[in-house]
């Protein structure tokens, strides 16, 4: 099941990386934390926190059905309540400038 991790590691390790010293490790991103199926979109806010969309129902056991907001060191921001979730597939999301997020999926 580790290799459903390999793209939410690749993609939050970038910002992560960015609150991190130049070539410098950030200690406190757990890569192997996260949500229990794929991730297929994220989006970063003004904040530096992610909202990530996909196929997980739960992020670190919390139950979230398809979409979570984290912060920047991987963690769960439990401040985000996305309600029930989406009844399907979370493929892409987008952020509009009053902050709502907009997303796209099957179901």
């Amino acid at each position: 099941m580790r290799h459903r991790y390999a793209s939410l590691f690749a993609a939050l390790l970038v910002p992560a990386v960015l609150f991190a010293q130049p070539g410098g490790l950030d200690p406190t991103f757990d890569p192997l934390a996260g949500p229990d199926n794929w991730v297929y979109s994220m989006v970063e806010q003004p904040d530096g926190k992610v909202l990530i969309g996909g196929e997980f129902t739960s992020y670190n056991g919390v139950p979230r059905n398809r979409i979570a907001r984290i912060n920047a060191d991987g963690s769960l921001d439990a401040s985000f309540n996305p309600g029930s979730g989406a009844d399907g597939t979370v493929n892409s999301m987008a952020l509009q400038a009053d902050g709502k997020v907009v997303v796209g999926g099957w179901g």
